[in-house]
């Protein structure tokens, strides 16, 4: 089960956003091999395709790879209008450090994935990220539950900061989900051992309906699938690493807020 959304509403709204937004006909895609680089890359492209647009390259990379040049120069003979890499912060760092070095590569818009909204990206790819764009969920408060506010100002008052994973939200989200199903499935003997069964926890957590959560409303379907999505784009604004901070670095370009 997951609070997060899925993968398959992410790869379409990203490519509503290639075709649409940014007006690009032509896309290219880079993943990883991992499931969900791959998964995600091959959702975008499919969708793309059936709004109208062309998908002139899809590669793959090693996340271990350090020359990315072949790879990039390939694409570039395609001159896509999007090359779209869902891949993690390693392999991103490098394509953000190469890629300006690929003439053709130079009108293209190049965009990353949610997976490196995070400072570590900065820490490697140093200033080559500003204005690196990255497709994402909306974290802006707007875009949140009603009690999202509250949550962020009781946590920055904790540990000193507000929280940094793109992620945050719908993790407490899970977490409060599974306990309050564990207290109402939960027995407890007379010698005072508790137990859970497996399947009362199971029909309990699926059966999850209407939770207002600081993501957002939390409606679990048969799948297991209990988050929303709403989209997102974000930029970074520059590389240091210690100015990282979601919504201002990167910051939200779309929706304008």
């Amino acid at each position: 089960m997951r609070t997060i959304y899925s993968d398959a509403d992410q790869g379409f709204n990203d490519a509503e956003f290639f075709y649409k937004q940014l007006k690009c006909k032509t896309l290219a895609t880079i993943h990883d091999g991992s499931p969900f680089a791959s998964q995600l890359a091959k959702v975008a492209a499919k969708h793309f395709k059936e709004l109208g647009g062309e998908v002139v390259a899809e590669e793959a990379v090693t996340p271990t790879d350090v020359d990315m040049r072949p790879v990039l120069t390939g694409i570039g003979t395609k001159k896509p209008c999007v090359l779209y890499f869902p891949v993690f912060v390693a392999a991103t760092a490098q394509i953000v450090r190469q890629a300006p070095e690929i003439a053709d590569l130079k009108e293209t818009n190049i965009i990353g994935g949610s997976a490196v909204m995070a400072p570590g990206l900065l820490e490697a790819a140093g200033d080559a990220v500003k204005d690196f764009r990255i497709t994402n969920v909306n974290i802006s408060p707007e875009a949140m539950g009603a009690k999202y506010p509250e949550f962020v100002e009781k946590y920055t008052k904790k540990y000193g900061e507000g929280p940094i994973n793109s992620f945050h939200a719908q993790a407490y989200d899970a977490g409060i989900v599974l306990a309050k199903a564990i207290e109402k499935v939960a027995k407890t003997d007379d010698k005072g051992t508790t137990f859970i069964g497996k399947k009362a926890l199971h029909d309990e957590l699926f059966s999850t309906k209407g939770y207002d959560g600081i993501s957002g409303p939390i409606n679990c379907n048969e799948h297991g699938q209990c988050g929303a999505f709403k989209f997102a784009a974000y930029q970074f604004t520059n590389g240091d690493p210690s100015t990282y901070k979601p919504g201002e670095n990167p910051k939200q370009i779309f929706p304008v807020k």
